[in-house]
């Protein structure tokens, strides 16, 4: 099948962002996610613990939230419970540690 004829039948799929323009043109932003987080791990060698990964991925996850509202990561956990923030990423509630 040459290129033109793969591009063919792909022609649904590909003029899907003309009946919906919301639609991303690329998926850039998904990969520059995931790009940061392999980045982070490389340079300092990733979590040691299971509970590290937890807060590391919890923390990554709100860092990314802040970065796409263009907020201030500080502030962003400032509007949270920043207490419970912490124990969720340890996998804690208050209820678990009598808090």
């Amino acid at each position: 099948m040459s290129a033109f004829q793969k591009t063919r039948a792909k022609k649904t799929s590909l003029l899907l962002v003309l009946k919906h323009p919301e639609l991303p043109l690329h998926n850039n932003a998904s990969e520059l996610g995931v790009r940061r987080r392999v980045r982070k791990r490389d340079v300092s060698f990733g979590p040691r613990t299971d509970g590290g990964r937890r807060a590391w991925d919890t923390f990554m996850t709100l860092a990314e939230t802040a970065r796409k509202l263009d907020v201030s990561f500080y502030a962003y956990l400032h509007d949270r419970d920043y207490r419970s923030l912490r124990h969720a990423a340890f996998g804690r509630t208050r209820d678990s540690d009598g808090l």
